[in-house]
């Protein structure tokens, strides 16, 4: 069985197998960017003292006119001022790092730029309150005089480890069935 992508990164493409985020950029690179050259070129020609008819008239007569350097000036300057205005355009509607979006990658670039790197598992193993078994053994050895010395270690080997079974459970991580004696079983 064909299995396709998540229908949530499903996009339409409407016209020209180009989605619509594509066109509304043609549209805005299109409108945008021919007002914004057609103005940036129309300053230039106006300041070099030539009209746009006389510049593209000398250009289709092939002359070497000033007219037609102004233009070539002109047309150049214009399209050095439109370049960095077009090119955030076409990023937003092609551009798609990792497969997103650009602005939901922005949302998780900057979250994870923001945030800090070090997990702390500061809490983890924080029962250090019972000691070693080593060290209980020398100390009811020296605590302890000789006589009942085997029943003394007896009650306190049996108190010491009901609660090592306890610090264990509760330091791993995973879940652990309760133990016979503390349910209750034999």
């Amino acid at each position: 069985m064909k299995t396709h992508k998540d229908i949530a990164a499903f996009e339409a493409k409407p016209m020209f197998g180009v989605t619509w985020r594509g066109l509304a950029a043609i549209a805005i690179m299109l409108l945008g960017g021919g007002v914004l050259f057609f103005g940036v070129a129309s300053v230039v020609l106006t300041t070099s003292g030539t009209s746009w008819g006389a510049a593209v008239s000398a250009a289709m007569e092939g002359t070497d006119d000033p007219a037609v350097q102004a233009l070539t000036r002109a047309t150049s300057t214009g399209m050095y001022v439109m370049f960095p205005v077009l090119v955030p355009v076409a990023f937003w509607a092609w551009w798609r790092p990792m497969g997103l979006k650009p602005e939901i990658y922005a949302q998780y670039l900057f979250r994870h730029q923001l945030t800090s790197k070090v997990t702390h598992y500061e809490d983890t193993y924080s029962h250090t309150s019972v000691p070693s078994r080593s060290s209980r053994v020398d100390e009811s050895v020296s605590s302890s005089g000789a006589g009942g010395f085997a029943q003394r270690a007896g009650a306190f080997f049996r108190r010491f480890r009901s609660r090592d079974a306890r610090a264990n459970r509760e330091l791993s991580e995973h879940a652990q069935r309760p133990s016979r004696r503390s349910r209750g079983g034999r």
